[in-house]
């Protein structure tokens, strides 16, 4: 009998909502932000941080020509594969956009009032940041057959 080997793959996502208003950073002496709670979980879940993550941000505004002006900029900002999605519930356009990089609360507090500074004029929210990570694969024999150890 022919031993079957399966792979699975799982993929954990983790996505945070952040509050319009900034968040102090935990450098401030203040609560972790919800970027370093965030960062945590990650952590938490066996995430490697030393490697980059894509990250997928999100932001709202109220007129397609927001969405196109603020979505016209994210790339200045280093954001790529950047998307305008006309309003699906309730009447704001949403703009998508990834960044490749390291998950450090600086970078990502950083992005963040560069958001806020980019919608202000448009009357836009920044909504969050969310990335996937997929844990590696270990496999191991046990009777002569292969599985997925989780």
């Amino acid at each position: 009998m022919r031993a079957k080997l399966s792979i699975f793959s799982v993929t954990v996502t983790i996505a945070i909502l952040v509050a319009t208003a900034i968040t102090p950073s935990a450098s401030d002496g203040a609560e972790p932000s919800k970027d370093a709670s965030q960062i945590a979980q990650f952590r938490r879940v066996g995430a490697d941080l030393t490697k980059p993550m894509t990250v997928n941000f999100v932001m709202h505004v109220a007129t397609q020509k927001s969405a196109d002006r603020v979505a016209a900029k994210l790339p200045d900002l280093g954001l790529t594969d950047v998307e305008v999605e006309p309003p699906t519930r309730g009447p704001f356009w949403l703009v998508r956009a990834r960044k490749t990089m390291l998950l450090k609360e600086a970078d990502l507090i950083a992005l963040r009032r560069q958001f806020h500074a980019l919608l202000a004029p448009e009357m836009g929210s920044y909504d969050g940041w969310g990335a996937s990570w997929t844990p590696p694969i270990a496999l191991s024999s046990h009777g002569g057959r292969g599985y997925r150890r989780d």
